[in-house]
């Protein structure tokens, strides 16, 4: 992938540089709670780190494609997550389901 494209899908992924229609910066975070920017910034690393620069993209289709792969297949079903007991979150949902059906 050229180094611009890949500049440009991280942007588009981030919010980073991104202005919203009136002008605003945009923000994963919520107003007043400059914490919660904390998981998005953690996710989007590891999500750089084991998908983004491991990969060559075309285009942004391709790029489109590889992340809903790497976040439907590897993020939430393959990968460890520590603070979920180290399971992957969707077998500590299929978990945490069962064990709350009343």
């Amino acid at each position: 992938m050229a180094p611009r494209m890949l500049g440009a899908a991280i942007g588009f992924l981030t919010g980073s540089g991104g202005f919203d229609a009136n002008g605003g910066v945009l923000s994963m975070s919520a107003k007043g709670c400059p914490r919660d920017n904390a998981q998005a910034e953690s996710f989007f690393k590891t999500l750089k780190t084991e998908e983004v620069h491991l990969q060559e993209y075309e285009s942004m289709l391709e790029l489109e494609a590889s992340l809903e792969r790497y976040v439907d297949q590897t993020y939430n079903e393959e990968r460890l997550h520590s603070s979920l007991g180290y399971m992957p979150p969707a077998e500590f949902e299929r978990q945490w389901k069962a064990a709350n059906q009343t």
